[in-house]
């Protein structure tokens, strides 16, 4: 019964139901601003669907393709269609699907350099704020400003985690933001999640198991015994305007489906935080 009903959440964390009408003004609301530039590509039966959008006009394209995508692709087939909108650009949101999720389409050449090299580039999620809050703003605290929640590995088999996380709190007590925890230690996750409730910034650097195959355990691990997972995040009372996910695997997406998986960054975003930072892939301890 437990494996059966972990499955049914697992399907469900991957594939969710947007209800479109009840999100309609959100969707609104998120149109392109002047400058900003919105690049969709979704996968079809016999290559990409793809759509630049800009605060004045849409433009789509169909892009035949067999077979999954290479880099190649990516420079001569997906950018070029949209080389007038990106010059124009001064930031540009990528709402990717399916194998694209593990592709760098940020980084692909463009007028010879890499597209970030240009202009900053953002990944968004294909689902409203409102889907796990009633409206993004409603999540974050306003009277977190200056709280920063700042914890990593407490093994110590990670030594310039440690040393980061060091780093970090130093800088921002500098700058007078109350940091917490005060120093290492185990902490549980209740006490967690009271904390991230009232912070304005969550920076975590250490162990993430981000690419598992259960949506329901990809999780950072903050001790041996206490791990922050999707669903604990989701949950989240309220969350923290800006989260750094310094850890393997922190936004990785399977690419198996072609809607949006919750992963780690994912949930912070779909649960409201305004800006996360978190890697596809494993990060060494460097």
């Amino acid at each position: 019964l437990t494996k059966e009903a972990m499955a049914a959440l697992d399907q469900a964390m991957r594939a969710v139901e947007v209800d479109y009408h009840a999100s309609f003004a959100e969707w609104q609301a998120a149109n392109p601003q002047p400058g900003e530039l919105f690049l969709v590509f979704y996968g079809s039966a016999d290559g990409y669907l793809a759509m630049a959008q800009t605060d004045r006009h849409t433009k789509a394209v169909r892009i035949p393709l067999s077979g999954r995508p290479r880099p190649d692709d990516l420079r001569e087939r997906f950018l070029p269609p949209f080389a007038k909108e990106i010059g124009a650009a001064h930031k540009i949101y990528l709402f990717v699907s399916g194998v694209l999720y593990g592709m760098d389409l940020h980084a692909t050449p463009f007028g010879g350099r890499p597209l970030i090299d240009q202009v900053p580039v953002v990944y968004g999620i294909d689902f409203p704020h409102s889907l796990f809050a009633k409206g993004a703003a409603s999540k974050v605290s306003h009277k977190s400003e200056g709280n920063a929640v700042i914890m990593g590995d407490q093994s110590g088999a990670l030594v310039n985690t440690k040393r980061e996380i060091e780093a970090v709190r130093s800088v921002f007590r500098r700058a007078g933001w109350q940091v917490f925890p005060a120093k290492e230690g185990a902490k549980g996750i209740r006490q967690l999640r009271t904390s991230l409730a009232t912070a304005d910034l969550f920076h975590f650097a250490g162990h993430g198991l981000g690419k598992s195959d259960h949506i329901y355990e990809r999780a950072l691990q903050v001790s041996d015994t206490t791990s922050l997972r999707v669903s604990d995040v989701l949950s989240l009372p309220m969350v923290p305007r800006f989260a750094f996910l310094s850890a393997c695997e922190s936004a990785h997406q399977s690419g198996e489906t072609t809607v949006e998986e919750l992963g780690l960054a994912q949930s912070f975003l779909a649960a409201g935080s305004h800006h996360v930072l978190a890697a596809s892939r494993p990060v060494k301890d460097t």
